[in-house]
């Protein structure tokens, strides 16, 4: 999806000039943005931050739009070039509310062979800078940049260091990225020098809303892929797992690493050989036995999407 935004705006606007060596200019302006983009939000529970198979949170918010625009401003001319210029602008929509408020002095220095003395010249402008600041005062509004914004504003980004450009980067310059491919989600995320890419599954209980199982996999190449399963408990855990592909039974046991709060992990890697089954298979089943019971049980993770997910994963984790 591209992201864009179109904002017609309509300025009005007078000059008058109040005596010789002073004006001022009044306008107004209003505009409204038309967008597309969106705000996405990436987090992760803190409790179980280092643990593995831990699937981040995804918060996407559109931005509203239509998002109405709308500013005044002020603008005195002295002589010599001191100026003061007192600002608003807002923007309003369904959840945004923003107003700022903001005042500049300027007050410029050049070298004169005239007549006056350079003296004279020095003691008006310093008067014209004395009497804008006074009148800055007056008015409320102090002579330096200030801004009312609450917590939906859109802040304008930090500069970035010098060394950006050699940071990793991701579609946008975006620090997180969430993309659905059928069954599967991709997800990355840039912190400092650092870009992490995976393609997940997660199932969930209808009823609880209770996590059942998931799978975690990050890939260079996009010819195998490794990764690790998170199965719930109260599986017999010294009998490990086995996988089958559309029925085709798949050599070896994986065996079980450890059990944490998020489930019952098994590290699982799937080579070039595997991979390309995984790629053109309907579904992945896991074979597994119940402790209680000791009956088998088994888990079928859907591989809608796996390929084009794959492939994503790859592409983005390349520098």
């Amino acid at each position: 999806m591209i992201d864009c935004a179109v904002t017609p705006e309509l300025e009005v606007g007078a000059d008058i000039r109040v005596s010789a060596i002073a004006s001022f200019r009044i306008y107004g302006k209003a505009g409204v943005e038309f967008s597309t983009k969106r705000w996405e939000i990436e987090g992760r529970f803190a409790s179980a931050e280092n643990l593995p198979g831990n699937p981040a949170l995804h918060l996407t918010e559109a931005i509203d739009s239509p998002l109405y625009r709308v500013g005044v401003g002020l603008e005195l001319n002295g002589v010599n070039g001191v100026g003061l210029a007192v600002r608003y602008n807002g923007a309003f929509g369904q959840t945004v509310k923003q107003n700022a408020v903001s005042a500049s002095l300027k007050v410029s220095f050049q070298l004169t062979r005239g007549r006056r003395p350079r003296r004279d010249l020095m003691r008006t402008k310093y008067a014209y800078l004395a009497a804008m600041l006074a009148a800055a005062c007056v008015a409320g509004v102090p002579a330096a940049g200030l801004a009312a914004q609450n917590k939906t504003d859109k802040v304008a980004p930090a500069a970035r260091p010098a060394d950006a450009a050699a940071k990793p980067q991701l579609p946008g310059g975006a620090s997180a990225l969430s993309e659905t491919h059928g069954d599967w989600t991709v997800n990355c995320q840039v912190t400092g020098t650092n870009k992490v890419c995976s393609l997940s599954h997660q199932q969930f209980n209808k009823q609880s809303g209770q996590r059942l199982l998931a799978i975690e996999l990050t890939t260079k190449t996009g010819q195998d892929a490794a990764g690790t399963l998170a199965l719930p408990f109260g599986l017999a855990l010294a009998n490990g797992i086995s996988f089958e592909i559309d029925d085709k039974k798949l050599d070896g046991t994986l065996q079980f690493n450890t059990c944490q709060a998020v489930g019952c992990l098994v590290p699982v890697t799937f080579d070039a050989n595997i991979t390309p089954l995984l790629q053109n298979g309907t579904t992945l089943k896991v074979n597994a036995t119940a402790a209680d019971t000791t009956q088998p049980i088994s888990f079928t993770i859907s591989l809608n999407g796996f390929g084009s997910a794959l492939a994503r994963t790859a592409d983005l984790s390349a520098d």
